[in-house]
């Protein structure tokens, strides 16, 4: 990236060739993309050119040789100033197959992410359009309300397990959801466990927001960052 002083706040890394958007309005996603957001406006400089974000945007970076990233083009993806109740993009996770979260289909295509505003929310965007301005089209909606399952700080990163999936001696089921926070928290899922901003843990959800008046998870930590300083 050649530019010293961007702050990386969302990231997501390709897994699945995918087209997202819709219409007129889409963009063609390659194994090994990689989706970012900034913390600040930038003007971003890749071998296609410059490309200038705020920090409510996503935008993709693609390596110009397959597993080598330092050069590349960037893409503009989702403009934050169209997807209601996004502010300041704080994370973000591409759903590459359909998953069951709880009692919800997030089907594939759409995103689930977080905004650094004055929420402590996970929200999900189904985009019927990819792009700079007005292409940016589509409806974000809430998934998990952060105060029903005991969230009081900000969701500062975001994944979506889409399959089983075994880290170390923990087999993660499909649908989970890994989280970390901008600072601690002592109370988060309807278990009510301590979690430090350093730490990641998974919801196992039972409701989401959707369809129910209330948000139902519980919380289980899967890394304590304090055990590796």
């Amino acid at each position: 990236v050649q530019d010293g002083d961007a702050s990386v706040t969302a990231i997501h890394y390709v897994n699945n060739a995918m087209t997202v958007g819709g219409g007129g309005n889409t963009f063609a996603l390659q194994v090994g993309d990689v989706i970012l957001s900034t913390e600040q406006s930038e003007t971003l400089t890749g071998t296609n050119g410059n490309l200038s974000v705020t920090s409510d945007d996503a935008f993709v970076f693609r390596p110009t040789t397959a597993g080598d990233y330092s050069a590349g083009a960037f893409y503009f993806l989702l403009d934050g100033s169209q997807m209601s109740g996004i502010s300041s993009l704080a994370s973000l996770s591409l759903v590459e197959q359909d998953t069951t979260v709880g009692d919800s289909l997030l089907t594939a295509g759409t995103f689930l992410m977080s905004e650094g505003g004055s929420l402590f929310d996970l929200r999900h965007f189904t985009a019927t359009g990819v792009g700079a301005g007005t292409a940016t089209q589509g409806t974000v909606s809430e998934l998990i309300d952060g105060s029903d399952v005991n969230i009081s700080s900000f969701i500062h990163g975001v994944e979506l397990i889409e399959q089983a999936t075994t880290i170390g001696d923990t087999t993660l089921a499909a649908g989970s959801i890994l989280l970390t926070h901008s600072a601690d928290d002592s109370t988060v899922g309807d278990n009510s466990i301590d979690v430090e901003q350093q730490d990641i843990y998974y919801l196992t959800v039972t409701k989401t927001e959707w369809d129910q008046a209330t948000s139902v998870a519980t919380a289980t930590l899967l890394f304590d960052g304090s055990d590796v300083g």
